[in-house]
């Protein structure tokens, strides 16, 4: 098996109230091996983010780490459900390159449909209508003229009550829909999709017109560890739980 490799994560919810993981972030970028061609991030990189213009002491290390890398390799980000508001200011800041959700992606001959993976969650309709309104350029445009406390205020409380009415759904509407899945690959024309959101490793295989298809489900980071996916150019991966 060949040293070369691709490195996707997700899920990791940075905050100043969380220094464990924000400590475990910044030991994995240090310490990502020269043999690592990319890293990936698949949305949800912060707890939450109001703005490119919110430059607190905490934001602005998390972008020097991430420029840091960068010099070394290219990182490709994609904004998640609670940071969809990250820019090109954050991008030039941090030299990531923001991809689109979804985005299809040449990984190593293999196309690959990459996604956040909450559009793949479908019975959840409040997260779906929320989502749906919450993407308008104009709302966008609208929140980030608010005044930045205030930003953050709505975002934090927003943060609470959805994690409130998470506990009183049914686990299968949390869950990527096959029905969505197949959908999204049959649109993109690809036979493999890696994703986050659900916060669970797994590896689900199917068929699409008698053709293996796959979907890669990377897990969350928290006080015990990091999910890291490590893809090879010959077509294998492993996962690895970063501590």
């Amino acid at each position: 098996m060949t040293n070369k490799h691709t490195i996707f994560i997700a899920d990791l919810h940075l905050g100043p109230a969380e220094p464990k993981v924000v400590n475990l972030f910044l030991k994995f970028l240090e310490g990502i091996a020269p043999q690592t061609e990319a890293l990936y991030i698949l949305g949800d990189l912060f707890k939450f983010w109001v703005g490119d213009d919110d430059t607190s002491e905490f934001n602005e290390q998390i972008k020097t780490a991430l420029k840091t890398l960068n010099q070394k390799i290219p990182i490709y980000l994609m904004p998640g459900n609670r940071d969809f508001v990250l820019g090109q200011a954050f991008a030039k800041a941090s030299g990531c390159t923001l991809l689109p959700d979804p985005c299809k992606i040449d990984l190593y001959n293999q196309p690959t449909l990459l996604t956040h993976g909450d559009i793949l969650c479908t019975k959840d309709i409040k997260h779906c209508f929320f989502r749906a309104i919450t993407r308008l350029p104009f709302a966008i445009a609208i929140f980030l003229k608010l005044p930045l406390k205030f930003r953050i205020w709505l975002a934090s409380n927003i943060q609470k009550y959805s994690a409130k009415t998470k506990l009183s759904k049914n686990k299968n509407t949390l869950l990527p829909q096959i029905n969505a899945v197949k959908k999204l690959m049959i649109k993109y024309n690809t036979n493999q999709i890696i994703h986050g959101h659900i916060h669970n490793v797994e590896v689900a295989n199917f068929t699409i017109n008698n053709q293996k298809m796959s979907r890669t489900s990377l897990g969350e980071w928290n006080d015990t560890g990091g999910s890291v996916l490590i893809y090879y150019p010959n077509g294998q991966y492993k996962f690895k739980n970063f501590k």
